[in-house]
């Protein structure tokens, strides 16, 4: 039987190197995970790569219904409610900017339809209904019907065409329920708010 060659014995040794020096480096927290603290540039842009390749890739299993109109404005209106309170104090709505997280990868404002426009139709409404891990993207599919989430991808995709006083009357009706029965808003502009928990609200 022919010896190992040197160049073999080279190689398992690379690798086994390697091998503890990425256990030291789990084990040991050297690595930075606060929000306050970018990845390095090689590692954001793999995992913004898989992020978005992994949504394209899933989202073409995706079919909008066949009445699916995005830029049906009855269809965005019936959405508002459901945005003013999952989506709007991450990414925005006309006239309101996002609260003040520190979300890292900070979560897009959706106001100017340039965010939207990056993704299709099933796309955005498979990030809605399922969230993006390790983004602050919370999934929605558990807790809304698709028609629901499709009515959310209309508004989104007609945000940056509707005034501040357009979204305020489109809410309107939203929120009078909640006046009536005596409930205050979970955020006000003259108070700080709640801190995030491991997920924000889309």
């Amino acid at each position: 039987m022919k010896s190992i060659g040197p160049v073999v014995i080279a190689v398992f040794a690379t690798i086994a190197a390697l091998a503890i020096a990425a256990l030291a480096f789990t084990y040991l927290g050297t690595y930075d995970v606060a929000a306050t603290r970018p990845h390095l540039k090689p590692v954001e842009a793999i995992l913004r790569t898989a992020a978005v390749r992994s949504v394209k890739a899933h989202a073409r299993q995706v079919t909008p219904p066949g009445d699916f109109k995005p830029q049906d404005r009855a269809l965005a209106e019936h959405a508002a409610g459901h945005y003013e309170l999952m989506c709007r104090t991450c990414h925005g709505a006309p006239g309101r900017k996002p609260d003040p997280w520190q979300l890292y990868p900070p979560a897009p404002d959706l106001t100017d339809g340039q965010h939207a426009a990056g993704w299709n139709d099933a796309e955005i409404f498979w990030i809605i209904k399922n969230g993006i891990k390790d983004s602050g993207m919370s999934a929605f599919g558990g807790s809304h019907s698709d028609d629901d989430l499709w009515a959310l991808t209309a508004l989104i995709r007609q945000l940056g065409a509707i005034t501040p006083e357009q979204y305020q009357t489109m809410n309107a009706p939203a929120a009078a329920p909640n006046q009536k029965a005596g409930h205050q808003p979970a955020h006000r502009e003259d108070q700080a708010p709640p801190g995030p928990s491991s997920t924000h609200h889309h």
